[in-house]
C-alpha cells in the first residue's frame, strides 16, 4: 500500500463534502420539491420532468467544475456558461424546485472567482428570481409562496456559496501549508549537505594543501637530494594518514545515533505528519552498542510508517532492550524483511549483532515492529 500524501487526501475530503453538498441541497432537494408539487398539479408533471433533467445537468457541469478547481485547473469557462444556461432552463420552465439549479451552478462560481465576482452573481440569481418568481405566478394568487422562495432563494444563495468560498479559502491555506512542510524538508537536507561539505573542507583542505605542497617540493628535491625527497614523501605518506582517520571519525560521527535524541526527533516528525505518536521508552542503562541498535531500528520503523502506511497513531515503548512499534497503517506489511527494503536491511544488522527482528501485522487492526537487542 503507498503511503497518499495527506494533500491529496485534504483534496478528496473537499471533493465529496462539496459533492455531497450539491446532491442533497441542490439536486435532491429540488427533484422532491418539483415532483411533490407535480402529485398536487398534474399540469407540473411535464415542467417538473424538464426541469430536472435541467438540474441534472448543473449537477454534471458542477461535479467537473468542482474538480477542475480543487486541481488547480485552469477555469473552465465552457462548463461554467453551459451550467448557468441549464440552470436558467431549470428555473424558466419550472420556478418552484427549479431554482435549486442557479444555486448548484453558484457553488460552482464560488470555486473559481473572487469573493466579489461571486457576490455580483448572487445577487443577479436572487434579482432574477425576485423579477421571474411575481410575473410567473401573479395569476395565481400564491403571493405568501413567492415571496418564501425569493427569501429561500437569498438564503440559500448566501449560504452555499459562502461555504464554497470558506471550502475554496481552506484548500489553498492546505496546499500552501503542504508546500511550507516540503520547503522546510528540502531546506533542511540543503543545510546538511552544505554543513557536512564545510566539515570535510575544514577536515580536509588543509591537510590535501600541504600534502600537495610537500609532494611537489619532494618531485623537486628527488634528484638533488633523494635522502631529503623520501623524508619529505614520508610526511606526505603521514599527512595522508591523519586526513584518512579524520575522514573516517567525521563520517562515522555522521552515522552514529543516539536514541533519546532519535526518539524526540521521530515523535517531532510524526507529529508533523498527522501521526499521533505516544513515547515510552526507559533507556537509561542501556550500553552504547545496544542504544545505537535500538536508535536505527526507531529510525527506520519511523521512515516505514511515513512513506508506506497511512497510519494516524503510533505507539513506541522500550522495555529492558526490547523495542516495539505499534501503529494502525496495516500497508507496513507490504515492506517487511525479506524484500530488499529498508526493514530488510535492518533485520540482517539486528540479527548481525545477535538481536531478534520482526515486522508483521498482529490480527488486531495493527502493524508490529519488534527490535531485541542482545543483554
Amino acid at each position: 500500500m503507498v503511503r497518499v500524501p495527506k494533500v491529496d487526501t485534504t483534496r478528496r475530503i473537499f471533493i465529496y463534502v462539496t459533492d455531497a453538498i450539491s446532491i442533497f441541497f441542490g439536486l435532491s432537494l429540488g427533484v422532491v420539491k418539483l415532483f411533490s408539487i407535480a402529485l398536487i398539479d398534474n399540469s407540473y408533471l411535464w415542467p417538473a420532468i424538464g426541469s430536472s433533467a435541467c438540474l441534472l445537468g448543473v449537477y454534471a457541469c458542477f461535479w467537473r467544475v468542482q474538480r477542475d478547481a480543487f486541481r488547480g485547473r485552469p477555469r473552465p469557462i465552457p462548463l461554467i456558461a453551459a451550467g448557468g444556461a441549464l440552470a436558467t432552463g431549470s428555473l424558466l420552465i419550472a420556478p418552484m424546485g427549479g431554482e435549486f439549479g442557479p444555486l448548484v451552478w453558484l457553488m460552482g462560481v464560488a470555486l473559481h472567482f473572487s469573493v466579489r465576482a461571486t457576490l455580483g452573481f448572487m445577487v443577479l440569481v436572487v434579482a432574477g428570481s425576485n423579477v421571474y418568481f411575481p410575473i410567473r405566478f401573479e395569476e395565481l394568487g400564491t403571493w405568501p409562496l413567492i415571496l418564501f422562495d425569493v427569501y429561500q432563494m437569498a438564503s440559500w444563495s448566501i449560504v452555499l456559496a459562502g461555504l464554497m468560498i470558506a471550502f475554496a479559502w481552506l484548500w489553498d491555506a492546505a496546499r500552501e501549508f503542504h508546500a511550507g512542510q516540503e520547503a522546510r524538508a528540502k531546506l533542511a537536507v540543503s543545510e546538511e549537505r552544505l554543513r557536512f561539505a564545510r566539515d570535510l573542507h575544514d577536515l580536509l583542505g588543509h591537510s590535501l594543501a600541504l600534502v600537495n605542497l610537500k609532494s611537489e617540493l619532494a618531485a623537486r628535491l628527488g634528484e638533488k637530494d633523494p635522502a631529503r625527497a623520501s623524508a619529505e614523501m614520508r610526511e606526505v605518506a603521514g599527512m595522508a594518514r591523519d586526513s584518512l582517520k579524520e575522514m573516517r571519525a567525521a563520517v562515522r560521527g555522521y552515522r552514529t545515533v543516539d536514541l533519546d535524541d532519535e526518539l524526540a526527533r521521530v515523535r517531532s516528525v510524526l507529529d508533523d505528519a498527522g501521526v499521533r505518536c505516544t513515547v515510552d521508552a526507559e533507556t537509561t542503562g542501556l550500553p552504547a552498542e545496544q542504544r545505537e541498535l535500538l536508535a536505527w531500528a526507531v529510525r527506520e520503523g519511523a521512515t516505514n510508517i511515513l512513506k508506506h502506511t497511512a497510519a494516524s497513531y503510533c505507539a513506541i515503548t522500550i522495555r529492558d532492550g526490547v523495542l516495539e512499534i505499534r501503529n494502525d497503517g496495516l500497508g507496513a506489511a507490504g515492506e517487511g524483511p525479506g524484500d530488499g527494503s529498508g526493514l530488510h536491511g535492518l533485520s540482517e544488522r539486528m540479527r548481525t549483532a545477535g538481536g531478534t527482528f520482526s515486522a508483521a501485522a498482529t490480527g488486531e487492526g495493527e502493524f508490529l515492529l519488534r527490535a531485541a537487542v542482545p543483554a
